[in-house]
């Protein structure tokens, strides 16, 4: 990616977070992406990843919910002894696994790495502005409260 075009994304962040709502409409817009990737993206790849003759292999991709809601592809040996990425490294470094399909599985693990960070990036960032919303609305509670007492105060 084009580290300029990074740099103008970043900077047209600035004019986005003006307040509360704002900041619930980009979480709710994030919730529905990571929803999205999970329910419509995330079954595709398994289904890429299920064909013949990769459904044979000892190891397969398969999908990991988590207490907070969201759900990530793991490589996972078929008889669930093993998870993680280094069952997909011993699985491409031995030499049983036919070289015909070594550049499906690299390339399995590449959308995989990708869309795991979709995921966890659209998740993390509504909850973040979710927990900054929260933190507006107790300021401006705090803000009346005090303006209500001065008020009360006042001749």
């Amino acid at each position: 990616m084009n580290p300029l075009k990074v740099a103008e994304q970043v900077a047209s962040l600035k004019g986005l977070f003006k307040g509360k709502g704002e900041l619930l409409i980009l979480a709710d817009a994030c919730i529905a992406q990571r929803d999205a990737l999970i329910h419509q993206t995330l079954p595709s790849m398994l289904d890429r990843a299920r064909v013949s003759p990769l459904h044979l292999l000892p190891v397969q991709l398969s999908r990991q919910a988590t207490q907070a809601g969201t759900t990530f592809l793991r490589w996972r040996r078929v008889d669930r002894t093993a998870m993680g990425v280094a069952q997909w490294q011993a699985l491409l470094l031995v030499p049983t696994t036919p070289s015909a399909v070594v550049p499906t599985l690299y390339q399995l693990e590449h959308q995989r790495i990708l869309l795991n960070a979709q995921i966890s990036l659209t998740h993390a960032l509504a909850q973040l502005a979710r927990g900054t919303a929260d933190k507006l609305a107790h300021a401006e509670r705090i803000y009346q409260q005090r303006r209500e007492c001065v008020a009360r105060e006042a001749p």
